[in-house]
């Protein structure tokens, strides 16, 4: 199921002690970086973060992007500049020409069968909106 909330919402519901508050500050940072590489995103966030685990020691978030022009190159061929990696778990899905919907990013996910073999799935996700 995909609940979308803005980055306002999110802290307000999620970012509710320090850890969970150092976390959602790393991931406005990488946001910003991804930002600066895409013409387009949508992200979803998963994992413990949005769980009631009290100290999460990741943001996971999935992506579809479409790179803007001068990162095309650059992304196709070494992936995302990452500011967090340690932090910010980034699975993306990059594209030319069209972004995937939020449950078509899930299913994509989902459906992949080295994500299968590792016995992960991702049921519960927050798509962030207006960004």
């Amino acid at each position: 199921m995909v609940t979308r909330l803005t980055l306002k919402e999110l802290s307000e519901k999620f970012a509710v002690n320090e850890q969970r508050r150092r976390l959602f500050d790393l991931l406005v940072d990488e946001l910003a970086s991804i930002q600066t590489q895409c013409r387009s995103l949508r992200v979803l966030v998963f994992g413990s973060y949005i769980s009631d685990k009290d100290s999460p020691h990741d943001i996971d978030i999935l992506i579809s992007l479409i790179p803007s022009e001068e990162c095309v190159y650059a992304l196709w061929t070494g992936g995302l500049r990452r500011e967090h990696p340690e932090e910010v778990d980034v699975h993306y899905y990059k594209t030319q020409y069209y972004m995937k919907d939020a449950e078509g990013l899930l299913e994509h996910f989902n459906n992949n069968p080295k994500n299968e073999l590792q016995g992960i799935a991702i049921g519960d996700a927050v798509e962030i909106t207006g960004i």
